[in-house]
């Protein structure tokens, strides 16, 4: 299936994450059964971990989203949101695509997610400060000023620089000289006094 079709068929796409996790647990299971150990296996437990937790987050979010009214003015954007997740998920584990044993991505198809994503990210842009916004997400949780419904987000970030305490005039100087004195100041003299130890 082209990619540009997977990314609008919500059944493939669970699918696809469903047998990327089920092929990187039969290998697993396959490297273990040949008398792998555990401690060797645990990076692999944790990426298949992973990948069970991506098909998990996918599918409840598929689920929810066919429960909205058909008429719903959510659904296109929400829509957009689970294939959003779907293709950065792809693009953040390509290499799992190339080592599926049955329907291997290719390079080109690699590229063609990578494509993909950059096009949705900027379909998605256009919604993602209203969506924000209407769920009531706090500036301060996002820890970002980007959403600003006042559109000062560079003022807010000269704002938030002069509050950190290391920009502040009565506290920066002092910080830097106990960063000094606790962790530069010890290498320094370790390595001039073995300097000096071998003149």
């Amino acid at each position: 299936m082209p990619v540009a079709d997977l990314a609008s068929n919500s059944e493939a796409q669970l699918q696809l994450l469903g047998f990327r996790a089920a092929s990187m647990a039969a290998e697993l299971a396959d490297s273990m059964a040949a008398g792998q150990s555990h401690n060797r296996s645990l990076v692999a437990m944790q990426r298949l971990c992973d990948a069970h937790s991506d098909y998990i987050v996918a599918s409840y979010f598929r689920r929810h989203l066919r429960t909205l009214a058909p008429a719903s003015p959510l659904a296109p954007t929400l829509n957009k949101l689970a294939t959003l997740l779907f293709l950065y998920v792809l693009e953040q584990h390509s290499a799992d695509l190339l080592r599926l044993t049955v329907g291997a991505f290719s390079p080109a198809q690699i590229s063609e997610v990578e494509q993909l994503l950059a096009q949705v990210i900027e379909e998605v842009r256009e919604q993602a400060v209203p969506l924000v916004d209407a769920l009531g997400i706090t500036d301060l949780r996002l820890n970002s000023a980007l959403g600003r419904s006042d559109g000062k987000v560079y003022e807010n970030y000269l704002e938030w620089a002069m509050e950190d305490p290391l920009n502040r005039e009565d506290t920066g100087n002092a910080i830097r000289k106990q960063w000094f004195e606790k962790y530069y100041k010890p290498v320094l003299h370790a390595a001039k006094n073995k300097r000096d130890a071998r003149l």
